[in-house]
């Protein structure tokens, strides 16, 4: 191969399709000879791309995917976020579940109960879904069993003595 790329590779293809398709047998081989120096191709792949080269292709756009989770609990998990200093997904995960509720006992998140229970998959009744179960038993194994997320120093003295606050205070 030339080191092309695959939109060059495809071009070179596109060029050569009609005169492959105009050429008579030795033509042919000369075409292929060409297209294989030039794209590093085995014949046959150089043959089925200039055949195919000037067929259109029906590309029909896919069909969006529904949703997980509505705009509320978009909203909340983009403030959980921004309060822990935008952590990745892996480490914003296991604090989350300890994080939200006392953002609401300080009123500071506001989430209602079920908007609550549809971001942890769980049933009105408090039961996890088997998926969530399954994952987090997938999970669990990775890493030694550790999630290794901690509230690091640079969230700020604010956010962490927040925390340890709330464990002492009532709610309102």
């Amino acid at each position: 191969m030339m080191g092309l790329t695959m939109a060059q590779r495809q071009a070179v293809t596109k060029a050569n399709a009609t005169r492959y398709q105009r050429a008579d047998k030795a033509g042919k081989g000369l075409i292929l000879d060409e297209l294989c120096a030039t794209t590093g191709w085995h014949r046959n792949h150089a043959r089925k791309a200039l055949s195919q080269a000037l067929t259109p292709r029906l590309v029909r756009p896919r069909a969006p995917r529904r949703p997980v989770y509505g705009a509320e609990i978009i909203a909340a998990l983009a403030f959980c976020w921004a309060v822990l200093g935008a952590p990745t997904g892996k480490r914003l995960a296991p604090i989350t579940a300890e994080l939200v509720p006392r953002l609401r006992r300080f009123q500071e998140l506001v989430i209602t109960d079920d908007a609550r229970r549809a971001s942890r998959h769980e049933t009105p009744g408090g039961r996890v879904h088997s998926s969530t179960r399954q994952r987090a038993v997938v999970g669990a194994g990775q890493n030694g069993g550790s999630s290794g997320s901690t509230l690091r120093p640079s969230v700020g003295v604010s956010v962490s003595s927040r925390l340890s606050v709330s464990e002492s205070v009532d709610p309102p």
